[in-house]
């Protein structure tokens, strides 16, 4: 594992993980839980490669999280709320993994904690301190085009990405899904879910079973987009209004606390209104 510091930021890089934490106590620095955060971060990895068979199984194949390390159960547990069968665990690794990295930061002692985990955000927020998360335009698209304010009291532990061009599949055409939960591990699946449901059938759209691509992943038979051609706009709103029902959904499951949903530019959908804030 190595790892740097950029200013105030820790920057980590093991495998495939590439991590910038951030730990602040009272507004300044946090050295320590910067880096416990890092090191947690690389023992979680080593649990998950003892334990790579059963974090690739669908869900309802794997008997009770007890007993698992801590970073599968955070798994198993997310991508059960999320409600989708066909969820492996992996659905969740890189917000569980940046879950894990936020407790170690917590637990000594600091207060203000940023775990950016390749678009996966863990956060914690001191009393007092706002953090302003970003949603990008798309994932190849870094620009923002809205913000999500998160306090103390927001109840917002993590915002998770998903959709085309990350580095996980997708089965839908999503440009970014953006969904904030009160943990890192549920964001994570949750943006999976939503981003899959934004699909509707198109001739213009390919889509090919994932073994196809990656003989190695956790999803072999199922269908996910490996491109996407010109779509009327009918087809684009169609598909965003399935992702957004699929939000909604979960909203009021009490699986997330938001979501930013969005396809080809400027079409987004913020659920619920008011959630998220424009900055075009």
């Amino acid at each position: 594992m190595a790892m740097s510091w950029r200013g105030q930021i820790l920057e980590v890089r093991y495998g495939p993980v590439r991590m910038r934490i951030s730990a602040r106590s009272r507004g300044c620095l946090h050295q320590a839980g910067a880096l416990a955060a890092g090191r947690r971060a690389e023992q979680a990895l080593h649990e998950l490669s003892s334990y790579r068979s059963a974090a690739l199984q669908p869900r309802p194949l794997l008997p009770s999280s007890r007993g698992l390390p801590r970073v599968l159960s955070l798994m198993t547990e997310a991508v059960d709320r999320a409600g989708d069968p066909t969820l492996t665990p992996m659905a969740a690794v890189a917000g569980s993994i940046a879950q894990v990295a936020l407790e170690a930061a917590l637990s000594l002692g600091a207060s203000t904690i940023i775990v950016e985990n390749g678009g996966d955000i863990a956060l914690a927020v001191g009393d007092g301190e706002v953090v302003r998360v970003g949603v990008a335009r798309s994932l190849a698209d870094r620009r923002p085009t809205h913000v999500i304010t998160v306090t103390a009291d927001s109840a917002i532990a993590g915002v998770c990405t998903s959709g085309l061009g990350g580095r996980s599949f997708t089965r839908g055409i999503a440009e970014t899904t953006a969904v904030a939960a009160e943990s890192p591990a549920l964001a994570d699946a949750c943006a999976t879910v939503i981003a899959n449901a934004v699909y509707v059938d198109d001739p213009a759209i390919t889509r090919r079973p994932a073994r196809e691509l990656d003989p190695d992943t956790d999803i072999p038979t199922l269908l996910v987009t490996c491109h996407v051609g010109d779509l009327p706009p009918t087809t684009l709103e169609r598909a965003l209004s399935e992702g957004t029902r699929e939000a909604r959904k979960l909203l009021a499951m009490g699986a997330i606390a938001g979501a930013v949903v969005g396809v080809s530019g400027n079409r987004r959908i913020v659920v619920p209104p008011g959630f998220a804030s424009p900055l075009e």
